[in-house]
């Protein structure tokens, strides 16, 4: 298939998202698929090592841009790569106001696209006290969720709220899009003994880990309340903090909860970096607060990080792709810190190593070469299903 993927992303600040768009793109490339991805960047890039050596990477610069005006050129210059290349189909990231700027000019075009969503839009923003632009931009949505082929929400729950907002009369076809893994991602190339000894940590001292901790539904103010409540002495990583501000923040609040001195707060690392902060830590943290989203379900990547890298994970949502019963996943559908420190007690107490069968299970179940054939089959069943019309 020839296959356009158009992303808002922003590839110099990368994240949870990127991980996304990447794995599922490079994944299809390997596939064989002739694949196009479209994604801006704000800063320079003199690495673009993200991107698989089949995949056509097109870049668009944002430098000076606001919002809005980056959401219109990279949808000015997606459409002209899409007359350009023609193809069978495009993959869209859902933004917002994406009908203005591009689905309905898709449609127009006769083009089919699949639709990723990966949010409950209006409870999304009503999160962070944008209760009207939330529902102003969930509106536009069910229009862009009508015009296209095919939907891929993240979780069952997505889809609920796709099929509420929607202005279509039927569901369309749609496919779970999964969150997976790049296994080359999952490898320390610093010792556990070394980087705890550069930082100053004890190699007895029990580390808690979050990778990626600064929006409200990571949850970090919970994993903070949890720690206070912990018998065993712990240090908690955040790792991820995008900024000076959001450190202080989350240092003052470590100090009005009591584990000032149990905190440690990093910056925003590079994969590698990362895969080294995991590799010395011993229990890693999922998002603790996706209620604030509205959502009970998810598929977190630093989920299926840690598990990679042989940590057992704390989730307390329902996460579709994990088995909940497993001895290194700690599940517990619970949003009180003082449930979540019970838990995390118990294995601390326990002293149980589940680092081969955690690395084994993530390698059957969470590659991105998997979602990436689960996505290529789905887009050439609506290829086929459009032919025969």
């Amino acid at each position: 298939m020839k296959i356009v993927y158009v992303s808002l992303l922003d590839a110099s600040s990368f994240g949870g998202a990127g991980e996304h768009v990447f794995g599922v793109s490079n994944g299809l490339a390997k596939l064989g698929h002739e694949v196009h991805l479209i994604v801006g960047h704000s800063e320079p890039l003199s690495d673009t090592s993200f991107a698989h050596d089949k995949l056509n990477l097109h870049l668009v610069s944002y430098q000076g841009l606001s919002v809005f005006q980056t959401a219109d050129v990279l949808s000015g210059k997606a459409l002209k790569l899409i007359e350009a290349v023609k193809p069978e189909i495009v993959y869209l990231r859902a933004f917002p106001l994406d009908i203005y700027f591009i689905s309905r000019k898709l449609y127009k075009m006769g083009v089919p696209f699949v639709y990723e969503l990966n949010a409950i839009t209006d409870a999304e923003y009503r999160s962070t006290g944008q209760a009207l632009k939330g529902k102003v931009y969930t509106w536009f949505e069910g229009r862009t969720l009508a015009l296209a082929a095919g939907w891929a929400p993240v979780t069952d729950e997505i889809l609920k709220y796709a099929l509420r907002v929607s202005s279509s009369n039927k569901p369309k076809p749609y496919f779970f899009a999964r969150n997976g893994i790049d296994f080359d991602d999952a490898i320390a190339d610093v010792s556990r003994a070394d980087l705890r000894k550069d930082i100053g940590v004890s190699e007895s001292k029990t580390v808690l880990i979050m990778a990626g901790f600064s929006r409200p539904w990571h949850g970090s103010d919970r994993a903070m309340k949890m720690v206070s409540l912990l018998k065993s002495e712990v240090e908690l990583w955040l790792v991820g903090s995008p900024n000076e501000h959001v450190t202080k923040e989350t240092l003052l609040l470590a100090k009005e909860l009591g584990v000032y001195g149990s905190v440690r707060v990093f910056p925003w690392m590079n994969k590698q970096e990362m895969a080294n902060m995991i590799g010395a830590a011993d229990i890693g943290i999922s998002a603790l607060a996706i209620d604030r989203q509205g959502m009970a379900e998810a598929e977190a990547l630093k989920t299926r990080l840690c598990l990679a890298m042989g940590l057992p994970v704390l989730v307390n949502h329902i996460d579709p792709g994990l088995d909940g019963s497993l001895p290194f996943v700690l599940n517990i559908i619970s949003n009180d810190p003082n449930d979540l420190a019970i838990r995390v007690d118990k294995l601390i107490e326990s002293k149980a190593d589940f680092k081969d069968g955690a690395r084994a299970y993530a390698r059957e179940h969470f590659s991105w070469d998997v979602v990436a054939e689960e996505t290529a089959e789905f887009m050439s069943q609506l290829i086929e299903k459009r032919d025969e019309v």
